[in-house]
């Protein structure tokens, strides 16, 4: 036997969805400012590593290492790859230096050539 709707459930939307009307829910007005867009890794500069190198190498005889790797969320690794660094003179070089053209201004407190 076929149901049939009356005008009284047709009008309380009976019928549509179990007899239930689909909510709806309006969409967010703007994305959050707080959240980007895209997560990014960290980055140390040369300061921090040497930092947090020199932090740990005080730390060894205490044991205290683990301590400021779980501080800092660092892994063993990263002290492993810094210390190559290190030693191999390649953070030195990452520390910043004045941008543009190198100028050779003569030194006015200097003596010159040219007086006797």
């Amino acid at each position: 036997m076929a149901m049939l709707l009356t005008p009284n459930d047709a009008a309380t939307g009976a019928g549509t969805d179990g007899g239930r009307r689909p909510t709806v829910v309006p969409a967010p007005v703007a994305a959050s400012p707080e959240l980007s867009g895209r997560p990014r890794r960290r980055t140390f500069i040369a300061q921090d590593k040497l930092r947090i190198l020199a932090e740990t190498d005080r730390a060894a005889d205490s044991g205290g290492i683990g301590a400021i790797l779980r501080r800092e969320g660092l892994y063993s690794s990263n002290l492993t790859d810094w210390r190559r660094q290190r030693d191999g003179g390649a953070i030195g070089g990452l520390i910043p230096a004045r941008r543009g053209p190198k100028t050779t201004e003569p030194n006015p407190l200097a003596p010159s050539d040219n007086e006797p």
